[in-house]
């Protein structure tokens, strides 16, 4: 019996061709090169250092400069001079992985493939960003918290790809794992895994909850977009709630949800908003716990309150113009939100925001 699999709308991770994802043309490892070295520059004079540096071991790099310099000759030094010099050997010992560099030079040359779009919606504008990611390197089995992923080779880069759908086993595997285990994809026990192997001339979609690792068989540049999705909510919402419920005390990050519901309520598919309001009615009561704690819900707090706030103005309107056409909504049996009743904005106000943003001006 296969088992199920909860807010998992079917997708399953396809190759793409390349040329779908470029626009003109794909960079070539020289301007890759050159618009990563500006990239860490400019966020040094900032002071900013939105990208992240790790080690084999998946821990986080202490020193940030020297281990981003060490990634950038890891990709470079594929020669086979170098290796007969004994310089590759002491270098692959402990490949470094630069992940979530912001490149403007990618604004305009990457997109999300139109077949793609036919099928979900997007957020706009979505996040683009390059990895580093050197011969050898090896990213665990993880979750993208509910993102959707796009992911393409630059040059000689090639990768191999293990994924797994969020089925309930798979997903309960993954909270038994400890993360911190460099080895705990060898030690877990996942299911209906598919292999794939991408280079320059094929992308990749990871669809939104699917469990990934990947490990690099050529080093190089990896290119990747990664927006929420409307359908993608109600995964989104279990995934955040799950983080609360299995760190508590801890400030969650939120972000990602943020972006998804602001994504999902300008959807005007009816199943996405039932999606929304019923994972809300899920996670309003956790935030509400949370905001009483010493830090409050601070700024997403406010993001979340005027998300809903926009969105109910906007139904407020519409229903006052074509109410007839509206009642179109087929409820399920967890909502007790009925979006046919002129009284919905006014009944989700009291019911389910005042519990989590009341008396919370100082910390919301």
């Amino acid at each position: 019996m296969a088992a199920s699999i909860p807010n998992w709308k079917g997708l399953s991770p396809r190759l793409l061709s390349a040329g779908e994802c470029w626009h003109p043309r794909p960079p070539t490892e020289a301007e890759m090169w050159k618009a990563s070295v500006t990239e860490i520059q400019r966020a040094k004079v900032d002071e900013d250092v939105p990208y992240q540096v790790y080690d084999s071991l998946e821990q986080p790099s202490s020193d940030v400069a020297g281990n981003v310099a060490t990634s950038l000759m890891q990709i470079r030094m594929r020669r086979k001079e170098d290796e007969d010099e004994g310089q590759w050997s002491e270098l692959q010992r402990n490949p470094v992985t630069v992940l979530n560099l912001f490149p403007s030079y990618l604004a305009q040359r990457v997109h999300i493939p139109l077949r793609l779009k036919q099928h979900l919606e997007f957020e706009d504008p979505p996040p683009k960003a390059a990895n580093i990611t050197p011969k050898y390197a090896f990213v665990d089995v993880h979750i993208d918290h509910g993102m959707e992923a796009i992911s393409i080779c630059v040059g000689r880069c090639r990768k191999v790809w293990f994924l797994w759908p969020p089925t309930t086993d798979n997903l309960k595997e993954m909270e038994r794992l400890d993360h911190r285990d460099p080895d705990r994809l060898i030690r877990s026990y996942l299911d209906d895994g598919i292999l794939l192997q991408t280079d320059k001339s094929t992308g990749i979609h990871v669809p939104s909850g699917w469990l990934h690792a990947t490990f690099t068989i050529e080093g190089g540049f990896l290119v990747g977009i990664t927006p929420v999705t409307a359908e993608s909510i109600g995964l989104i919402s279990s995934c955040t709630s799950s983080e609360l419920v299995s760190e508590p005390g801890t400030q969650p990050n939120l972000k990602g949800y943020i972006r998804g519901l602001e994504t999902a309520l300008r959807s005007t598919k009816p199943s996405v908003l039932q999606d929304t309001l019923d994972g809300w009615q899920h996670l309003g009561p956790q935030l509400a716990i949370l905001r009483t704690g010493k830090k409050g819900l601070g700024d997403n707090g406010k993001a979340l309150r005027a998300i809903w706030d926009e969105f109910l103005l906007r139904f407020s309107l519409k229903l006052q113009r074509r109410r007839s056409e509206d009642q179109v909504m087929v409820l399920t049996s967890e909502s007790c939100c009925n979006l046919t009743d002129p009284a919905f904005p006014d009944h989700f106000r009291a019911v389910h925001m005042v519990p989590v943003f009341s008396h919370s001006r100082s910390r919301v």
